[in-house]
């Protein structure tokens, strides 16, 4: 009986041997039919991603602008940069920023224009020269706001020129930055043989000048 069932069990592995070396190389001969097709088809691949790139590069992105003629056009004009830059919500930033503190400008300078020649007007001894701030400023209130007015002046002219001169850095370090927007993430089938452990897909990323 136990003499038996030994035949038996080495029969069954005999068997069971020979059933996995046949599957192994019914295996390996469809891997080796395969290769020479994942070969052949390896290039194409590669070839349509990168024209894929291309046109991608080409059609989606428009050209950068040069930093150099940025700079140029938004010291030339006040938003022309922005406008090179394709950054059309900046303009009426720029505008207005400029346009209020330019108005603030011309209207202090007015006002000191005034107060200057009430001032002159009350102290040069002629009773002919009547200022029209004779009934409600005395001469220290007239010489005093004189001196705000001349110092407000002077301030609004100043942070006119610090906005102009911002508004082109602005422009110049934006033209820099453009580049860095096209940054291009995506995700691609591996072919057999490549990128191994992966899991069958690939993550790529490429950055566009």
């Amino acid at each position: 009986m136990r003499s038996s069932f030994r035949i038996f069990l080495v029969t069954f592995l005999v068997w069971f041997e020979v059933l996995l070396t046949g599957a192994s190389s019914s295996l390996c001969a469809q891997v080796a039919a395969i290769r020479p097709q994942v070969t052949a088809i390896r290039p194409q691949v590669t070839a349509s991603n990168s024209q894929e790139a291309s046109n991608l590069s080409q059609d989606s992105f428009p050209p950068l602008p040069d930093p150099s003629l940025v700079t140029r056009r938004a010291a030339l004009l006040p938003g022309w940069g922005q406008w090179t830059n394709r950054a059309y919500w900046k303009i009426p930033v720029v505008w207005g920023g400029l346009g209020w503190m330019a108005y603030q400008t011309s209207r202090t300078a007015d006002m000191y224009l005034d107060y200057r020649n009430a001032y002159r007007w009350r102290t040069d001894n002629d009773p002919l020269t009547r200022d029209p701030f004779e009934s409600t400023d005395s001469e220290a209130s007239l010489l005093q706001k004189r001196d705000l007015l001349r110092r407000s002046r002077d301030a609004y002219a100043l942070l006119t020129l610090v906005a102009y001169g911002i508004q082109i850095l602005d422009a110049h370090v934006d033209a820099h930055l453009k580049g860095f927007e096209r940054l291009d993430f995506s995700v691609r089938p591996a072919l057999p043989g490549q990128a191994p452990g992966l899991g069958g897909a690939a993550l790529t990323w490429t950055y566009r000048f």
